[in-house]
């Protein structure tokens, strides 16, 4: 089994998967979880955020590419 990291928590399911994208476009394979019952109520995603996970192995190649995406914006 390999060990995973939470990178950060968003408000909103919109954030984590841009996060996720970005990270997948530089081949880090990223997903996201959310505690809103599969989707159906998602304002339950308000009050417990939604995370967005790599594997452990490529936390720090992750953290570098998220801090470059944010330099550049």
């Amino acid at each position: 089994m390999v060990a995973q990291i939470c990178l950060e928590t968003f408000k909103s399911r919109a954030e984590a998967e841009i996060v996720r994208s970005v990270l997948a476009d530089s081949g880090i394979r990223a997903w996201t979880t959310s505690d809103d019952a599969g989707g159906v109520y998602p304002m339950l995603a308000f009050s417990h955020g939604v995370k967005v996970w790599v594997d452990f192995k490529d936390a720090g190649e992750a953290w570098r590419v998220l801090a470059h995406a944010e330099g550049s914006v």
